[in-house]
Parts: structure tokens; C-alpha cells; sequence
């Protein structure tokens, strides 16, 4: 259990009873991700997102052709066509290799 909780923090201290502080129209879990992810590649171009078909085409020259697909739950629609192919884009049914380009792209930064 070493490393797993907090040696200084209580959370189920008071100091974590706060009312929440809701704004604007409620959105689903989706909603909140796609409007996560854009926010953070808006705010940071070192962001990218890939994986099993997360880019709306495979193929950038048919952007202007194709609705696109956007992830099962269309959680990245349209991120390929606000960022580009090189920040959002599809890779093969292989976790491993997915990973292995993740820790690859952040051991080069």
C-alpha cells in the first residue's frame, strides 16, 4: 500500500466538504472529453491523439469527402480537421504498438 495514498493528505477531511460550484448546460461524460481534448490541443500543440479509429479519415485528401468517423463514441469528431493528421491520427488493432509509439513520442518529447 506504500505509494498508493497520500502520507499528508486526508480526503475524507472536511476541508474536502464544498458544495459544487455548477455552471453553464449539463453535458454528457462524451460531451466533457472531446471538449477536454480540444481545449488541451487548443492550449498545447505537443498534444496528440491516436489510436484505433479516433481520426476522422484514415486518408487526409478525403476530409472534404467524408462525414468521418470521430472514435465508436465520436469523442475526437472533428479534432483530424481542426488540428491536422499529424496531431490526430488512426493506427492498427495493436496495443502494443500503440504504446510502444507513446513511450517512444514522450521519451523524444
Amino acid at each position: 500500500m506504500q505509494n498508493v495514498y497520500s502520507p499528508d493528505v486526508d480526503p475524507t477531511s472536511s476541508s474536502f466538504d464544498v458544495q459544487p460550484q455548477l455552471h453553464g448546460a449539463t453535458k454528457t461524460m462524451v460531451e466533457m472529453v472531446a471538449a477536454t481534448l480540444n481545449d488541451e490541443m487548443s492550449r498545447d500543440e505537443r498534444v496528440t491523439v491516436f489510436g484505433e479509429d479516433v481520426a476522422d479519415v484514415s486518408r487526409e485528401e478525403n476530409l472534404k469527402e467524408v462525414k468521418g468517423k470521430g472514435g465508436v463514441f465520436k469523442a475526437t469528431a472533428g479534432l483530424q480537421r481542426k488540428y491536422g493528421s499529424t496531431r490526430v491520427f488512426n493506427t492498427p488493432l495493436a496495443e502494443a504498438a500503440i504504446m510502444g509509439r507513446a513511450i517512444g513520442m514522450a521519451t523524444r518529447g
